[in-house]
């Protein structure tokens, strides 16, 4: 099924004075930085949530094994 329709979008206008740059990473999940004075680069740290993902998968994989043996 699929479903389109069409929306009229509002936009404002643009001020090219404040620039913000987003780059997205597997160990740094995101660094984020601005074009503004006196501001920090933000580096948010991905390790963590990569592990939890690891640590599911792991999970899956061994209930997927056990299943599988149950059943033959």
């Amino acid at each position: 099924m699929e479903v389109v329709y069409e929306q009229e979008i509002e936009t404002e206008p643009l001020t090219q004075t404040r620039i913000v740059a987003i780059d997205l990473g597997l160990n740094n999940l995101a660094t984020l930085s601005t074009n503004l004075p006196n501001h920090q680069p933000k580096i948010y740290n991905g390790r963590r949530l990569k592990a939890v993902n690891q640590y599911a998968k792991k999970l899956t994989r061994r209930s997927k094994k056990l299943y599988s043996n149950i059943n033959n």
